[in-house]
């Protein structure tokens, strides 16, 4: 693992490059089985109906499928390098979600200029047979292409990917719906989803419709929601910029930071930078597997404890405003602007036996945390 460009600006945007394809073996098999892992968590859940937990494996799916993306992007690409982010994360940097975007834009005109894949496997085929020769220069168009089919709007996850709004009741005054959408934060470089329970004023037009409510729904959700702000400003910033909109339950789910030995052990930093000593220590010393890994994520959920009427004296209005509550009393809570917060931490059962054995789960900052666990057939405990 090396770095392309001047260490101190490096650090500075929170990059670090991957230039080989060994690298890339072991980094790509571990974020494919983290989400793999992820979406077994879930799989139960879903499968007894819950809306969260269908809710959630969509958008892990689309994870799994941009991890899958981008490694086909730069497995045999010798002058483009795959960005990841040692500062904050582990995860790819936000440019590398950004240029899936930008990909997806220019996808037809790129694949129009490329060989087809039945004259690139005549190349390669013959290269190897004949000329006993890599077919480096076929191999990357080979995989450009592919990389480029890959590319579609409704299968990866990109810097603001919007779910599904489904409406849940209809009443007198409201109509109450759910509503999902997920983001690559550019400050933290972590991928976040998101899931609304809210109501809309009935005598405005229904959101399903998709009319001008709904564009205006939307221009609000992607501009304020697209980023890593507390979940109690964000259910404020709604309720105060849609007059018809009223957030009852926002519940924010992100996913990270990564720590693995691959990562802890990379050449160009002592170790994460992000990461506890002790825990970054275990991971080493622990003999976990190339693509092992741990993963940390956090719920934060607020919630609408009642309405207050506020009056204007200028235009002689009222309006609905939502009370979120936020107890004061629990400092996590408070300093998160949350309802609730819970953390969990996804691990090897034979680290999570490593760090309780030599009894430093709470050195390693994850005594707050609910433990999840997998084992070497890849099943999960603790849910």
């Amino acid at each position: 693992m090396t770095n392309a460009v001047n260490p101190v600006l490096a650090k500075q945007f929170d990059i670090t490059e991957l230039d080989r394809r060994s690298e890339y073996n072991i980094y790509f098999s571990e974020m494919i089985k983290l989400f793999e892992l992820l979406m077994k968590c879930y799989q139960l859940q879903a499968d007894g109906g819950n809306l969260e937990a269908k809710i959630v494996k969509v958008f892990l799916d689309k994870l799994l499928c941009t991890m899958e993306a981008l490694k086909m992007k730069y497995y045999f690409n010798t002058d483009h390098f795959l960005k990841i982010d040692l500062i904050d994360s582990g995860f790819p940097n936000h440019l590398e979600i950004e240029s899936l975007g930008v990909d997806l834009e220019i996808k037809a005109d790129k694949l129009g200029q490329l060989p087809t894949e039945s004259v690139l496997r005549r190349v390669i085929l013959d290269r190897m047979l004949t000329k006993s020769e890599e077919p480096v220069e076929e191999l990357l168009l080979m995989s450009n292409r592919s990389y480029l089919e890959m590319l579609d709007s409704d299968s990866l996850f990109f810097i603001f990917t919007p779910g599904e709004i489904t409406l849940m009741s209809t009443k007198p005054e409201y109509r109450s719906y759910t509503f999902s959408w997920a983001y690559w934060d550019f400050s933290t470089n972590c991928p976040y989803i998101n899931i609304m329970t809210f109501h809309q004023d009935i005598k405005q037009e229904p959101l399903e419709e998709k009319g001008l409510s709904f564009y205006e729904f939307m221009a609000v959700i992607r501009s304020e929601g697209s980023r890593a702000c507390d979940v109690g400003i964000l259910a404020m910033i709604i309720d105060e910029q849609i007059e018809s909109i009223h957030p009852k339950i926002i519940k924010r789910i992100g996913l990270g930071p990564l720590y693995s030995r691959f990562l802890t052990n990379s050449d160009n930093v002592a170790e994460i930078e992000y990461c506890n000593p002790v825990l970054a220590q275990a991971i080493i010393d622990c003999g976990l597997k190339d693509d092992d890994f741990v993963c940390l994520i956090e719920d934060n959920i607020v919630f609408s404890d009642r309405q207050k009427i506020h009056s204007s004296m200028l235009t002689f209005r009222k309006k609905v405003r939502e009370i979120f509550f936020i107890p004061e009393d629990d400092p996590k809570c408070y300093e998160k602007r949350a309802s609730v917060v819970h953390r969990y931490a996804l691990m090897p059962h034979a680290l999570f036996q490593y760090l309780s054995e030599g009894k430093k789960v709470k050195d390693s900052g994850l005594a707050d945390c609910k433990i999840l666990t997998y084992d070497d057939k890849e099943e999960v405990y603790g849910i």
